[in-house]
């Protein structure tokens, strides 16, 4: 691979490559998903043919599977779900408290998450939340009734590769 030295000079985007355009050196085009640097004035030259024309920039990287396909959504009484499906957002309204355990990671190569998505109640007093302890070793139920703030969206998004929940919060005031 040829080094090369850029000083001063900047790269210009001239995106998609095509064959007629007459290309003329760091015009940077994208091609197949990949990002190459013009070496040199070309026309009709497909990047990554010719290694005098063309130096990749950013190759494409393989496609995976997308993390969410569905959405579930539940009643306010729906607060002990089992198995909760991967690759899914679980959507519930005003809910004070959610027990839930997680259906088996698909264990396919792929990182799946689930999303689990709810509204807490105006006058919040008591939240609890269950967590499963199979598979990931949480265990044992959180008060989180200090840690949440009335009428406010939150979503709990845990990944099968990290075994890690992070939590989201978004207000429902209105202004």
């Amino acid at each position: 691979m040829a080094t090369i030295n850029l000083g001063n000079v900047g790269l210009v985007p001239k995106g998609t490559w095509i064959g007629t355009t007459p290309y003329v050196r760091l015009e940077v085009v994208e091609y197949n998903g990949s990002s190459y640097v013009a070496l040199g004035p070309s026309t009709n030259v497909t990047p990554g043919t010719d290694s005098t024309k063309w130096q990749l920039l950013a190759q494409a990287g393989a496609r995976g599977q997308s993390a969410i396909k569905t959405r579930i959504d539940y009643t306010a009484s729906e607060t002990t779900p089992a198995a909760l499906a991967w690759d899914t957002v679980h959507v519930w309204p005003e809910i004070s408290s959610l027990t839930f355990t997680l259906a088996a990671s698909p264990n396919d190569g792929y990182d799946h998450e689930i999303v689990i998505q709810f509204d807490t109640p105006s006058d919040i007093t008591n939240f609890n939340l269950g967590v499963p302890s199979t598979g990931f070793g949480w265990g044992g139920d959180i008060d989180l009734t200090e840690l949440l703030k009335a009428s406010t969206r939150y979503e709990i998004c845990i990944r099968d590769s990290s075994r890690l929940a992070v939590f989201y919060r978004y207000s429902l005031a209105t202004e």
